[in-house]
């Protein structure tokens, strides 16, 4: 078996030094004098790539595509659904059934996360174009909020008697 035990020699570099003095001729500073100054290729047949390009070639790969959005998508915060108490339910029961086509409300629903078990609260005010109570849906201009979502619906212009 072979002695692995370090030793004090370094290896040597053997790449020439530039050890002449300042003083002699360019040509025996340098190894490359002759062609230091010449100018620069140019190419008659590729075209000059754009700076974004270059850069682009150096920027990290990413190895794990798509995993920084899946990193992103666990950290998004949705709110759990909660639960409404019975007053709630009664609350929004009796406007849902005094509203007319044409009437305008303000109406905080649930909108549930398409990704994610959860979802957020959205406010939104618009025309009632109609309620339907068999769908057990409040249709207002453009969309529709199913009866279990809805948390508090106030007509607009009314007062809160509370």
């Amino acid at each position: 078996m072979k002695d692995t035990a370090p030793t004090d020699k370094a290896p040597k570099n053997t790449a020439p030094m530039d050890t002449a003095p300042i003083n002699t001729a360019p040509s025996e500073r340098f190894a490359y004098a002759d062609i230091v100054d010449m100018p620069r290729h140019v190419s008659a047949v590729h075209p000059r790539m754009s700076i974004s390009d270059r850069a682009a070639q150096f920027s990290p790969f990413a190895a794990l595509t798509g995993y920084g959005d899946a990193v992103e998508e666990t950290a998004r915060y949705v709110e759990a659904r909660p639960i409404p108490d019975e007053e709630q339910i009664h609350a929004v029961d009796a406007v849902l059934r005094t509203l007319r086509p044409g009437d305008t409300v303000t109406v905080c629903h649930f909108v549930p996360d398409r990704r994610k078990p959860g979802g957020a609260f959205t406010v939104c005010t618009d025309a009632v174009t109609g309620v339907d109570v068999f769908g057990r849906t409040l249709r207002l201009r453009g969309f529709r909020i199913a009866f279990d979502d809805i948390f508090s619906i106030t007509p607009v212009g009314a007062v809160d008697g509370g």
